[in-house]
């Protein structure tokens, strides 16, 4: 067949098969990531040079079980293949199919190919079927698919050289489909085809069953659908039942004439473990202490590190305010930006840490096993099976669950998502309490191994668990429902990580937490630095040392200048009597207010206010803070009772300024968004309250 000069590739395939590493390998860094047109599911697309002569586009759709979709990520994939006028309607098609669970991967393989878009089969994995004492016969498979087979190892790069020959020049054969579904609609088929002016029967086909959800088509196109289906008596669920248990049949007997099976050590001792971990009580013990080991390291590990690091930036903020004159830009270098910085980029070791860890419990295939035991449990309190991975991944984030919850079809699940979702650990969440323990909370060991910051933070992840579920389980007792849903997964096999990938992920990590540490910490603190060094009184301060000329230096160095009289001062005294009886004074006050913004800003901000003493200080940012002391309590501003105060708050209250934006700009309804808003700041004050008061 001819090929464009520069095609469009789509890769599709399951979960877990393989293919975000596949596109990593094809694309390198000419990556790019955002949301598909009108939905919050991930886009990715970048380019990858086939040969001399050909460019290919590379679009990364998102996994898949079958083309019959249940969730957003599944109906975009199908979107997009449902009809060629589609934008991103491919021109080939790569399908990376995990060769150690075939009978998986062949479902939606041999849905899509029946389309009739020209396919390339990547098979992946053969080192872990081979490890399953699986063998498979790629010329048969390819003879039996009727399609070009190519094995892989999507993680190593191996077999990509063959892929991209493969895709440089395609062959697409004139062959019956593997599961022929005109008989179970023939007329009607025949009718939409010459509407639509389509060849292909089992794109017609799809058209009947799921043409009404297609951005593509137009609204009298979708209700000439509709008409002819009510004509025709088309009953899409039992059609629908029908062709996958065909499928299933042919790809039954399809997998025993290619493969062969043989019981290994391996597959037997995992198999055991795999029992163990997903055992209904084991299970969960097991999934706690390991917990309780990551936590204890990340602050093991990073503590040092984070001394050195915060030593650096004492060093680098006093030699450039010994470098520069004294001034406007000394201050706000010395007094404001650089403070801020530190505040954050300290702690980074603890980042890197725990980033690692995760990635690696994620790469190995652990995280999916705990996503499957905890649904067990989840689903007593009315959380459904795609609640599960937002509550248990580091990966997950609030706002594109909330803006999902507008495709439920389920009262209560639109509630879920508006109540409850905010209240998981998220990848926004997560890092922001490993940042506060390690500031504010004591250094100690007990017993010489069990560090009291990795408790915390090990408490404070079950305290948003435990809230979670016990707002979804009153939500469930006061709203009735008949509708279930079901997570569909399927547990791979465990690998050995490769340190490529994990790096990949972990140095993404940072640099998105980095990136909005920066995008947010700086400005804010340009603006805490300015409300600290103005006050109403100002000109007239400074007339009384410079009759002349307006300088701005006696509010930076020894002055006049009182910093009690400042905007700052004044805001922090006005918003005092609200947040004192949580055990906050006016200056944590103000650096919550700042983390409206994003809640990297609270360290920020406060590394701030406590560098505007007159006499600059060669401290460091931990030691400045630890030093500050509440003049409510006369203890220090940080005792353990703040502490928690602090960080129940900020489990519980809505800081995300852009969250809230993106939910009136995008959400089906203005009020949703502002009860939001209210509800979760008030549940963050009262609960709070309760605990400075336990703990004070």
């Amino acid at each position: 067949m001819s090929v464009k000069s520069n095609p469009k590739i789509a890769l599709i395939g399951n979960p877990n098969a393989g293919k975000s590493s596949l596109f990593n390998q094809l694309t390198g860094l000419s990556q790019k990531v955002g949301n598909f047109p009108g939905v919050t599911v991930e886009k990715r697309s970048g380019h990858c040079r086939l040969d001399e002569f050909m460019t290919a586009k590379i679009i990364d759709l998102p996994g898949a079980y079958s083309i019959y979709a249940r969730c957003n990520d599944e109906k975009v994939a199908v979107d997009i293949l449902g009809h060629p006028r589609h934008e991103y309607f491919p021109d080939i098609l790569v399908f990376i199919a995990d060769a150690s669970n075939l009978n998986r991967s062949l479902l939606l393989f041999t849905q899509v190919k029946d389309l009739g878009v020209p396919v390339v089969l990547a098979l992946n994995m053969l080192d872990l079927a081979e490890q399953a004492g699986i063998e498979v016969d790629i010329a048969k498979l390819r003879d039996a698919l009727q399609v070009q087979v190519v094995p892989i190892n999507a993680r190593t790069g191996e077999g990509l050289d063959d892929l991209k020959t493969l895709l440089a020049n395609p062959v697409k054969k004139l062959c019956s489909p593997l599961y022929d579904t005109e008989p179970l609609a023939k007329k009607s088929i025949a009718e939409v085809k010459e509407k639509f002016d389509i060849q292909n029967s089992y794109q017609a086909y799809q058209l009947l069953q799921q043409g009404e959800a297609s951005t593509v088509l137009s609204t009298e196109e979708k209700e000439w659908l509709q008409q002819l289906k009510n004509k025709s008596r088309f009953r899409s669920a039992d059609l629908q039942a029908k062709e996958t248990l065909g499928r299933h049949r042919l790809i039954h007997q399809l997998v025993r004439s290619v493969t062969t099976q043989k019981q290994t050590g391996f597959r037997l001792l995992f198999g055991k473990i795999d029992r163990w971990l997903t055992h209904p009580s084991w299970g969960y013990l097991f999934f706690v202490a390991l917990l309780f080991v990551l936590f204890q390291l990340v602050f093991a590990i990073g503590h040092y590190p984070m001394l050195r690091l915060d030593a650096v930036f004492a060093w680098l903020t006093s030699a450039v305010h010994d470098l520069l004159p004294n001034g406007f830009i000394n201050s706000l270098l010395t007094r404001g930006i650089l403070p801020a910085l530190a505040g954050v980029f300290v702690f980074i070791p603890h980042l890197l840490v725990f980033y690692t860890f995760v990635a690696l419990l994620e790469e190995s295939g652990y995280m999916s096993r705990v996503i499957m035991l905890m649904d067990k449990l989840m689903r007593f309190f009315g959380l459904t099976g795609r609640s599960a991975v937002p509550l248990l991944s580091n990966a997950a984030c609030g706002v594109p669950a909330i803006l999902a919850s507008r495709e439920c079809s389920s009262w209560r699940e639109k509630l879920s998502g508006i109540f409850i979702t905010p209240l998981v650990n998220c990848s926004n969440r997560l890092p922001v309490y490993i940042i506060l323990i390690a500031l504010f909370v004591p250094y100690e060991n007990y017993l010489g191994i069990i560090n009291l910051q990795g408790l915390v933070l090990l408490g404070m992840y079950f305290f948003s668990f435990i809230a979670a579920v016990l707002s979804s389980w009153i939500l469930k007792l006061l709203v009735k429902t008949r509708e279930e849903d079901y997570l569909m997964m399927e547990l791979p096999y465990f690998t050995s990580p490769y340190w490529k990938d994990i790096w990949k992920i972990v140095k993404d990590s940072l640099y998105g937490f980095s990136l909005q540490a920066v995008r947010t910490v700086i400005p804010v603190s340009v603006i805490f630095w300015a409300l600290l060094n103005f006050s109403p009184t100002m000109q007239e301060e400074v007339a009384l040392v410079h009759k002349s000329d307006f300088s701005f230096a006696p509010a930076l160095e020894d002055s006049l200048f009182s910093p009690d009289a400042s905007y700052a001062r004044q805001l922090g005294s006005f918003i005092e009597p609200v947040v004192s009886p949580l055990g906050f004074d006016w200056q944590i006050g103000l650096a919550i207010l700042s983390s409206f913004a994003a809640r990297e800003a609270f360290i920020g901000s406060m590394a701030t206010i406590y560098s505007q003493e007159t006499n600059f200080p060669t401290h460091s940012i931990i030691e400045r803070i630890e030093s500050n002391v509440n003049p409510h309590t006369e203890e220090g501003s940080y005792a353990l009772a703040t502490v928690f105060s602090l960080l129940v708050f900020y489990a519980f209250a809505m800081q995300f300024f852009n969250m809230l934006g993106r939910l009136m700009r995008n959400g089906s309804s203005w009020w949703a968004p502002l009860l939001q808003l209210v509800f979760m700041t008030g549940l963050a004050y009262i609960s709070a309250y309760i605990v400075f008061q336990v703990f004070s």
